[in-house]
């Protein structure tokens, strides 16, 4: 209801990692319900999805059901644990997008997350997070109320979100507890739906350290999905790091 399809600059970075010929054996962290794994496939990437959250990997079934045959073939999407996993064969990418690093509970997680990626990459492939560096900002509380979204792909009913945000100082996370309402024809509240989610609050440096400590090298950072440098001002953290050769 909220956020946009993978597409432009966005698939455009992550495209090109790999290329479809021969296809590009790709391992998406946190695949929710299939918004970057799809987009890869249509472009011809064999992607395989995991998520922690079997109602979410429900949802990506049901797409991958309604998807072109040629499309569905090229997705498996498998219940785990971004935290730790041991799945079959390797990749020649790994990708952690929308702020799925972050998600984790702890830096000790965040060191599995990044161990069992590397484990899992064919010599010269890559590992791309996708996220953002904290600032102040981001230890600010806020009430943001969003008024209108767009209309829910299901019912058609017109969505709006109320948005409240937290500063927990004790695990530096952000947290965000979201409530959106779906209203009927007569503007009359049909259904409400909340969730909660935290973030983790890292720095560029932090994540940079994280991701060679893990054992990554060739390690780059850009500010946005165009390549531009990462500077403190950037809307986003990109980190890039290759499993070596030997």
């Amino acid at each position: 209801m909220e956020y946009p399809d993978c597409t432009g600059a966005e698939l455009a970075f992550l495209a090109a990692y790999g290329s479809p010929e021969p296809p590009t054996q790709v391992l998406e962290l946190a695949t929710g319900t299939g918004r970057v794994a799809f987009a890869l496939a249509q472009l011809g990437y064999e992607v395989t999805g995991i998520d922690i959250s079997e109602s979410m990997l429900d949802r990506a079934h049901a797409q991958q059901d309604k998807a072109p045959i040629e499309v569905a073939n090229l997705l498996t999407f498998t219940h785990a644990d971004m935290a730790g996993f041991e799945l079959d064969g390797e990749f020649d990418l790994v990708l952690a997008a929308f702020n799925a690093l972050l998600l984790l509970p702890d830096a000790a997680a965040r060191s599995g997350c990044l161990e069992a990626s590397l484990r899992h990459l064919r010599p010269g492939g890559w590992f791309v997070a996708d996220l953002f560096a904290a600032n102040e900002l981001d230890r600010t509380p806020d009430h943001e109320i969003v008024e209108f979204l767009e209309t829910d792909p299901v019912s058609g009913q017109r969505v709006s979100r109320e948005r409240f945000y937290s500063y927990d100082t004790s695990s530096d996370r952000g947290q965000s507890h979201l409530v959106y309402r779906l209203y009927d024809t007569n503007g009359q509240i049909s259904e409400k739906l909340e969730l909660g989610y935290s973030l983790a609050l890292l720095s560029h440096d932090v994540v940079v350290e994280e991701v060679r400590t893990a054992g990554f090298a060739d390690i780059t950072t850009y500010g946005n999905h165009d390549r531009t440098p990462w500077t403190p001002d950037s809307p986003n953290l990109l980190v890039c790091g290759r499993r070596p050769h030997c």
